[in-house]
């Protein structure tokens, strides 16, 4: 079980999440945009859908036709990385996660990596 969901069970209230999402769906989202991600962001969105963390961390929710709970409000990835794209960040990057830092995956190695406001200059 993923660490996350983990921590939820002991502390209620840590984490909302959005909804979990079918595997199928995931798998004509990643397709659709031509996306490849680790498979534990994809296992923590089938879980999850993404969610809200301590009311200050959000990880975004794919794009998909599976309605999320009443709790998703706007934070879905596609949206968060085109506002950041006009905010100036490079286009080598999707970020899946945005709070006190926002947390990315770099696409040319899929691994995870924190960005600053100095990966913008």
């Amino acid at each position: 079980m993923l660490i996350l969901l983990q921590d939820a069970q002991s502390v209620p209230g840590v984490f909302y999440p959005f909804g979990a999402i079918p595997t199928a769906e995931l798998r004509e989202w990643l397709r659709r945009n031509a996306l490849v991600l680790p498979s534990d962001l994809i296992e923590l969105w089938e879980a999850t859908g993404g969610g809200d963390i301590f009311d200050s961390e959000t990880i975004f929710r794919p794009t998909v036709p599976s309605i999320p709970n009443i709790c998703f409000v706007a934070d879905d990835i596609e949206g968060r990385n085109a506002a950041h794209a006009a905010e100036g960040k490079p286009s080598g990057f999707y970020i899946f996660q945005q709070g006190a830092f926002l947390s990315a995956i770099r696409l040319s190695d899929q691994k995870f990596v924190t960005l600053t406001v100095s990966i913008r200059d």
